[in-house]
């Protein structure tokens, strides 16, 4: 399991001329310890569920070019 409090996500590492970011593996089962964070994911996925309720309002003017 993930303790979120203790991830990292992942680390720079050093090419033959150039830098770059390896992602660490995110498909593990996550826990946590805060119960702050059940609320900040509560309303992050309420704030998300608006959001699509707006998107489903504009039209697609892909749709209406022709």
């Amino acid at each position: 399991m993930i303790e979120i409090e203790k991830y990292k996500a992942g680390e720079k590492r050093q090419g033959i001329d150039y830098k770059y970011f390896m992602p660490n593996l995110i498909s593990k089962d996550w826990v946590w310890a805060d119960a702050k964070i059940n609320k900040l994911i509560e309303s992050t996925y309420y704030e998300l569920e608006q959001l699509n309720s707006y998107a489903e309002l504009v039209p697609n003017i892909a749709e209406t070019v022709e």
